[in-house]
């Protein structure tokens, strides 16, 4: 059972870095003269969470199931961090609430999904569609490597900073500090290729989302012809926010 709870946006802010200046005062502690020794930098600003904050995406996708058509779609998408909560290991949570406009089922902002978000020293995390994912693992360094899907369900997956502190124009804004999360790159799998990746602003948040999925299969009684029984092909990408 979620325990909601009311936490000033000052009082919010301390909790939500407690652990990340604790983090810190451990290494310190730990060095023989810390006086010297500049503060290490984490990235957690990648990944700043307020309630209020707001991101706007624009979305293209395309979509196959079967042996039906393909579908493509082009809708906005808005999240809102909504409020804070208590989640079920007792850690501080945000609710992020995901709204949707298109010039069809939706032409108003509608609220369709809900997430959730917590972040700690250690790691950003989000709750989406009820599987935990590890976005990003702090420190944020160049080539490091972790398991994104390792408090989910899923196979292991090796999530790695492939640029990190890079100057990128995303859509219509010209960021100094984006750092790149590949999530998979398997494209030279005949059988079932994916590639997959994000990219994280300082002081923003994801700006960017990719992710390009096939499966193949022969046809049943005619195992020379290949179908694509399953395709996925979806692009995030931010026009507008707030911090």
């Amino acid at each position: 059972m979620i325990k909601k709870v009311q936490v000033s946006n000052s009082a919010k802010y301390c909790l939500t870095i407690f652990s990340y200046m604790f983090y810190i005062f451990t290494i310190s502690a730990c060095k023989k003269d810390s006086s010297q020794d500049e503060i290490p930098y984490i990235g957690i600003n990648y990944t700043p969470i307020e309630i209020g904050d707001w991101i706007i995406y624009d979305v293209d996708s395309t979509y196959k199931a079967g042996f039906t058509n393909y579908v493509h779609a082009h809708y906005q998408i808005k999240e809102v961090v909504a409020d804070t909560f208590i989640d079920d290991e007792g850690h501080l949570a945000y609710r992020i609430e995901r709204f949707r406009k298109d010039s069809g089922q939706f032409p108003d902002w509608t609220i369709y999904q809900v997430w959730s978000a917590r972040i700690s020293s250690m790691a950003y995390e989000r709750n989406e569609d009820n599987n935990r994912f590890i976005k990003v693992s702090f420190p944020i360094k160049n080539g490091k490597t972790w398991n994104g899907n390792s408090k989910n369900i899923f196979e292991r997956m090796d999530y790695e900073f492939t640029d990190v502190h890079v100057n990128e124009q995303v859509g219509k804004f010209n960021l100094d500090s984006v750092a790149t999360v590949l999530h998979t790159d398997d494209t030279t799998n005949l059988v079932k290729p994916e590639f997959e990746y994000e990219k994280y602003a300082a002081n923003v948040g994801l700006v960017y989302r990719y992710s390009y999925k096939i499966e193949r299969q022969a046809q049943q009684g005619n195992p020379n012809i290949i179908d694509t029984v399953k395709y996925i092909k979806y692009i995030e990408n931010i026009i507008d926010y707030k911090k």
